[in-house]
């Protein structure tokens, strides 16, 4: 008999019971199980490019700040990023089309802005495009087409500016110091032409001797504040803004000044018939006469 410590305790075994027991264990222990080397089968599948969704959609800076934009993909083949910018306008890199996950803008400026797309590619599927807007801090510009515009008395008149700003500012016009704001005899329009840019006209109607004057035409936002001035002088002759030019020559007399005639083009314009499944064409002189 002998004695052996098993689980912390001492229990008394014949030895060829030991013995047998050695073997059993020496025999499991040194028998190998073959083994197969394991493979993905995702690794084997080809899949089309995916746009990653810590790529920003939206950068905004200031102008003359450095600005870096950055796009990355997923896909079997790896996927190749390229940008682009909207009309396959030219990049600030002076390229069409620039190769790389990320596309570094050193001094970006106010031309710069809009919206790029970054496009990832790998030759599977139609790849993957996402559009990033790029918006830049600018302080106000001011621009007016000319700066002294005439008109005859008791005609109305229309001053403009065009004015490009981001963010968007406050617009207001005025005349010897002093705001100008929607009344009988001033109409103050303003319009959104596209991202950053407004186009501001003030109407004067029925100018009376008072009218006349510079008007400016003023904008601000945080970064700064910008003006143009327009002087509106009395002329001998109306302009006509709109309609035709009535002249006031006494009290309840008015006479409607000559007016040089133009020619009338001699086209072809579609005009739709009673027959909604016909469309006659007539000439324009025709139809003028």
């Amino acid at each position: 008999m002998e004695s052996k410590l098993v689980f912390g305790q001492l229990f008394s075994f014949p030895a060829f019971v030991i013995s047998f027991t050695f073997i059993f264990l020496a025999f499991a222990k040194t028998e190998e199980v073959p083994t197969v080397p394991y493979t993905s089968p995702e690794a084997q599948v080809d899949t089309p490019p995916v746009i990653l969704n810590n790529s920003p959609q939206l950068s905004v800076a200031k102008e003359g700040q450095s600005v870096q934009l950055e796009c990355h993909a997923e896909g079997h083949p790896i996927p190749t990023i390229s940008w682009r910018r909207e009309n396959n306008a030219i990049l600030p890199n002076g390229q069409t089309i620039f190769t790389g996950s990320t596309l570094q803008i050193p001094r970006i400026t106010k031309e710069d802005r809009g919206a790029y797309y970054c496009v990832a590619q790998n030759g599977i599927g139609r790849g993957a495009r996402r559009k990033i807007e790029v918006k830049v801090e600018f302080a106000p510009i001011v621009t007016v087409q000319s700066t002294r515009i005439g008109q005859a008395l008791h005609h109305d008149m229309d001053l403009d500016c065009h004015i490009e700003a981001y963010p968007h500012p406050i617009l207001y016009w005025a005349k010897d110091g002093e705001i100008v704001v929607n009344d009988e005899y001033h109409s103050i329009s303003n319009f959104g032409t596209s991202e950053g840019t407004t186009d501001s006209i003030i109407r004067i109607k029925n100018i009376g001797k008072s009218e006349y004057g510079t008007y400016e035409c003023r904008a601000m936002n945080r970064l700064g504040s910008a003006q143009k001035s327009i002087e509106l002088y009395e002329s001998s002759y109306p302009v006509c803004v709109r309609g035709p030019c009535i002249t006031i020559v006494d009290a309840g007399q008015t006479e409607e000044p000559s007016r040089a005639t133009t020619e009338v083009p001699t086209t072809t314009t579609p005009i739709a018939s009673s027959d909604k499944s016909t469309t006659d064409y007539y000439n324009l002189t025709e139809i003028l006469e």
